[in-house]
């Protein structure tokens, strides 16, 4: 299973990378949008700052590739 994990500049990265790490998951890092279709599973790790999230998201061009993805 390919995890793709959406770095987007505001979510907690090295935790999540630190967590799928610790039990074993291959994952690969997305800074773009494009890239997510090889994903089979997504994580988008959560932010408090919701607005500035999907700012960068969008900035980024990732919530057309998230929206792609789900599709």
């Amino acid at each position: 299973m390919n995890i793709g994990l959406v770095d987007y500049g505001v979510g907690n990265i090295f935790s999540v990378c630190q967590a799928l790490k610790s039990i074993n998951f291959d994952f690969s890092l997305h800074v773009d949008g494009d890239s997510l279709e090889r994903s089979d599973l997504v994580i988008v790790p959560g932010v408090a700052a919701f607005g500035i999230g999907m700012k960068n998201l969008e900035d980024r061009g990732q919530a057309e590739g998230l929206l792609n993805f789900h599709r």
